[in-house]
């Protein structure tokens, strides 16, 4: 409930009438206090009236004692009722104040919001004036402003007027000066004309001379080129032919011997020997490794051993029954035959390693000539230096190669004139007696890729000393003058 003044009023005052009057809550109060003091808790120790005290026997009749317990209850029941109202007071003053402390919290809340909205309201109205306050200084900002801009459309009319009157005056002074001008700049257009004319016929002639002297250029520089690549050319010829000539004039050099550990040569004990009507059958165990154990045959050798190995493995006449004279000649003949020309694909050979050698000296010249930096010409001229002692190396075994041949030449005449039994004891392939057989080995370069050529000559211990001590010092010689790199099996 609200009163006149617009604040609540407290819930309890719906209960009593009259409650939100001072007197009732002070009447109410003293109420309270009076049955607060005056209100005492009945001893326990004690006991009631009625048991206590004896009953008297026949003094007192039985209708008093009744009224007496009767007044006593009645008193009890009031003690009762009493304390049951001083509760209920109890209560109903703990929610009075209870209700009170929720009622001033109300109020001060209430306070605080209308303080605070008061401060709100203050500092609205500050606001407000501030802004108006800067709104009435604006307006006179722009009043002035108004007025200075009222001045400046003024003066820029008067400008305006003059600039007119100015520029009228200025047109006819313009137009009085164009005229004049115009005829001295068409008079200067045609001096530039005049020149244009000289300096594009100029132009023409200058262009002309260029392009002669660009073409003249060409001419010369490829007459340069031509003239650069047969240098390189006449110098490879000279070098090659140079390096031809020192190999073919000068004599074989004196190789500086290695000094090696001779190994002993296996001495292969041959088989008992078997009858002369039967077959020669060959152990492969007993051949070397080095040759291999393949039966077929093979010409990438220069001296052919694989076809001898097949002819000792594969069933021959010649290794079962007697040789005669003119097989023996025969095969010394075909022997002779292929190393000669074994001898002469070695010379193909080299000789067409040497030509691509004097090529790349001719492409390495002209790479020479045509650079200009000093590091790429420095290397290029040591890889010349080093392919030109490579055709050194390669002249001097064309002219191994072809001494070889001139010896090979000159050995049939020799052999021809050798008696017969010696012969038979050179081409003697296998011993009666089952003598011991010695393999002898020779090597020949073929400039970097080598083709290994193999002579192996089955020869009984004893004859032909000289000639076999001839070919070991051969044999011994070309192996000094060889280099790892230059040994390979095709």
């Amino acid at each position: 409930m609200d009163d006149q003044d617009g604040r609540l009023s407290p819930p309890y005052s719906r209960n009593y009438p009259g409650a939100g009057e001072p007197q009732f809550r002070s009447s109410l109060r003293s109420e309270a206090n009076s049955s607060i003091s005056s209100y005492r808790d009945f001893p326990n120790a004690r006991k009631y009236m009625a048991e206590g005290l004896a009953t008297p026997k026949g003094t007192i009749p039985q209708a008093n004692s009744r009224a007496v317990i009767s007044a006593l209850k009645g008193l009890q029941e009031k003690i009762r009722k009493l304390e049951l109202e001083r509760t209920d007071a109890e209560d109903n003053l703990k929610r009075l104040a209870k209700e009170s402390k929720h009622y001033k919290d109300i109020l001060q809340k209430e306070h605080y919001a209308k303080t605070a909205t008061q401060g709100i309201i203050s500092q609205q109205n500050e606001d407000l004036q501030e802004n108006l306050q800067a709104a009435e200084a604006r307006c006179t900002l722009l009043e002035k402003q108004l007025d200075y801009m009222r001045k400046m459309v003024q003066t820029a009319e008067m400008d305006r007027d003059n600039a007119v009157q100015r520029s009228a005056m200025l047109t006819q002074q313009v137009s009085h000066q164009a005229t004049e001008d115009f005829k001295g700049q068409l008079g200067k257009l045609t001096g530039l004309e005049r020149d244009h004319m000289k300096l594009t016929a100029s132009h023409s002639l200058a262009e002309n001379k260029i392009r002669e002297l660009e073409e003249r250029l060409r001419s010369e520089a490829h007459h340069r080129k031509l003239l650069q690549e047969k240098t390189a050319q006449l110098q490879t010829e000279s070098e090659k032919n140079r390096i031809l000539l020192e190999t073919a004039t000068s004599p074989p050099r004196p190789k500086k011997k290695k000094k090696k550990k001779l190994k002993a040569k296996p001495k292969m004990t041959a088989a008992p020997a078997p009858n002369p009507a039967g077959h020669f059958h060959l152990e492969l165990g007993n051949i070397p490794f080095v040759v291999g154990k393949s039966a077929t045959r093979s010409h990438s050798v220069g001296a052919n051993i694989q076809q001898a190995l097949s002819l000792l493995k594969n069933h021959n006449p010649t290794l079962c029954n007697a040789i005669t004279q003119r097989q023996a000649r025969r095969s010394s003949t075909s022997t002779t035959t292929s190393d000669s020309e074994s001898l002469e694909d070695l010379l193909l050979g080299l000789q067409d390693e040497f030509g691509h050698m004097s090529f790349e000296h001719q492409e390495l010249g002209r790479q020479i000539n045509d650079t200009d930096d000093l590091l790429i010409r420095e290397d290029l001229e040591r890889e010349l230096e080093h392919l030109v002692k490579r055709m050194e190396a390669k002249g001097e075994q064309i002219a191994m190669v072809k001494r070889q041949l001139a010896k090979r030449a000159t050995k049939p005449q020799k052999t021809r004139s050798r008696p017969v039994a010696r012969h038979r004891s050179t081409s003697a392939v296998l011993p009666s007696n089952g003598g011991e057989v010695q393999v002898v080995t020779t090597v020949k370069t073929k400039g970097k890729g080598v083709t290994a050529e193999v002579e192996n000559r089955i020869k009984r211990p004893g004859s032909q000393a000289d000639s076999n001590l001839k070919v070991l010092k051969g044999m011994q010689n070309l192996q000094s003058s060889l280099t790892k790199d230059d040994l390979h099996w095709d």
